[in-house]
């Protein structure tokens, strides 16, 4: 779940910087209490703080820089040995999280005035991955990220926030078009080729997208000025969209995790009773799942029904927090976070047991956990 674009997603648009176009603006955060956490991103987006780039080779099609990356907002993870990482940047691991090597930057993440930054990406296998980002950019990869291709996509695409996959060549991408409107798009080729889908006028802002394999797709954000929760979901791989049943008194959607056909939890921008939202009947009907107190999560990942680990932010700081439930949100448990991590935007879970997540930490950490979440450890990008 890539949580840069949530903060570009907005009313009214803020600036970034000099000589910025429509396609790379930043927005306010989407009202209620989330607003430190979109703070934090503004600020180091703000502050060019994410990548410093150093250019390798001459520019064309085929020109890549190396980075340092030091923010990441997406992390997949198909097996438990692969998984990619993306931000300013794009890391991978083959050794299950133990270590990570800065891939070559597409050069269109470095072209033009300002850098551009991936805020999502999925990998249906250990070769075959895509990711989005800002200004409408979509990458594809068939050989484990050593080389992106850049993908056209739909005119009026500006951000894109997320990317599933319900097979390995169906996908949808989500995030905001012309006019600050409500885009999702979809490819039936593994993204090579991208259309736009419509949505249902009620949703006024869409910043995720989680699939289940082989089943439906649940997209969501908010409604009514994004002062409500919204969540829409296809059974048909985005060709039409219905509008999901949530709690009235449920907040923005920031996350969420589909471990099956039927079931899915998902995270609010509220904390305590509508803190997470959870469905057995595929997205249809949604209930109230407490949450603890005092913590906002952005994104979730549950490797199986019972199984879920949640990121996000501490309520009013700048700090990393997660929590578990090894009872379908039933209950949570606050889970102590490694030094030097912020806030956390995305996590994967390949298995009960192993999962990273990824966020503002310091000199491009992933922080990696082999007990389900109970305990993490700090692993560097090479």
């Amino acid at each position: 779940m890539a949580l840069l674009a949530r903060s570009w997603m907005s009313q009214r648009p803020a600036r970034h910087g000099a000589g910025c176009d429509r396609a790379s603006r930043l927005t306010t955060a989407p009202p209620r209490t989330l607003w430190p956490v979109h703070a934090a991103i503004l600020r180091l987006v703000l502050v060019l703080g994410v990548v410093v780039w150093a250019t390798v080779g001459q520019p064309g099609p085929a020109a890549a820089t190396t980075s340092y990356v030091s923010t990441l907002y997406g992390v997949s993870c198909p097996s438990a040995q692969f998984c990619v990482a993306v931000g300013g940047g794009i890391i991978a691991s083959d050794t299950g999280g133990r270590s990570w090597t800065d891939e070559p930057t597409p050069s269109v993440l470095v072209s033009g005035i300002a850098a551009k930054v991936l805020t999502g990406v999925w990998c249906t296998s250990h070769r075959r991955c895509i990711a989005v980002g800002y200004a409408g950019i979509i990458l594809t990869t068939s050989d484990g990220g050593v080389h992106w291709v850049q993908r056209p996509v739909p005119a009026g695409t500006w951000n894109l926030a997320g990317i599933a996959c319900s097979s390995a060549d169906a996908c949808i991408a989500v995030g905001e078009g012309g006019s600050f409107s409500v885009i999702a798009i979809t490819t039936k080729d593994g993204g090579a080729t991208w259309h736009r889908s419509r949505v249902p006028s009620s949703v006024t802002q869409l910043s995720g997208v989680t699939c289940a394999a082989s089943g439906p797709c649940i997209a969501l954000g908010g409604e009514h000025n994004n002062a409500a929760a919204a969540i829409i979901l296809t059974t048909n791989s985005g060709t039409t969209w219905q509008s999901a049943s949530v709690p009235s008194g449920a907040g923005y959607v920031w996350g969420a995790s589909c471990p099956s056909a039927l079931r899915c939890i998902a995270v609010t921008a509220d904390n305590g009773i509508y803190g997470a939202l959870a469905t057995t009947d595929g997205g249809r009907q949604w209930q109230a799942a407490r949450f603890p107190q005092g913590v906002f999560e952005i994104g979730i990942s549950c490797p199986s029904t019972s199984d879920c680990v949640a990121v996000g932010t501490n309520a009013g700081l700048s700090a990393g927090r997660i929590v578990t439930t090894s009872n379908g949100g039933a209950s949570w448990v606050v889970r102590r976070v490694p030094k030097g991590v912020d806030d956390l935007y995305g996590v994967a879970c390949p298995t009960a047991h192993i999962c990273a997540a990824v966020g503002s930490t310091e000199n491009g950490i992933v922080i990696v956990s082999t007990d389900g979440g109970r305990s993490w450890q700090a692993r560097h990008a090479l």
